[in-house]
């Protein structure tokens, strides 16, 4: 009877492996790095790393994700729009997945919630 595929931590990124028969394969798991915190001091590439990574990562779930599509926009939030402009899914949304404002409007807060958390506090200077 063959053994079971033991997972085996690869020394290089911490990439998964399993054994078959007589070598080791890699198996294929798509992890973005932890998200970071943004440093008050960061070159442009620094900056494009943090922000590609905390996309990828706000997009890879689910209730996120439609925010961050082309195209997709939201107003300010204030008394008189206190939705933001965001409207409840129609009929022809799954009843399963469909949406009110006010759960999209929810959705929004705690994406913006999640990248305001990484980036520092800015003071402005008084000239």
């Amino acid at each position: 009877m063959p053994r079971p595929r033991e997972p085996k931590q690869c020394i290089l990124r911490g990439h998964n492996m399993c054994r078959n028969s007589t070598s080791y394969v890699m198996v294929s798991t798509h992890r973005a790095p932890k998200q970071w915190f943004l440093s008050k001091v960061e070159t442009i590439n620094s900056f494009e790393n943090w922000k590609q990574n905390l996309l990828y990562t706000l997009s890879s779930d689910s209730t996120f994700a439609p925010f961050l599509a082309d195209g997709v926009t939201w107003l300010k939030k204030i008394s008189t729009q206190p939705l933001q402009g965001l409207k409840s899914h129609g009929a022809t949304i799954p009843l399963s997945r469909r949406l009110t404002a006010r759960q999209k409007a929810n959705f929004l807060e705690q994406m913006l919630g999640q990248i305001a958390n990484y980036c520092p506090l800015f003071h402005a200077v008084p000239w």
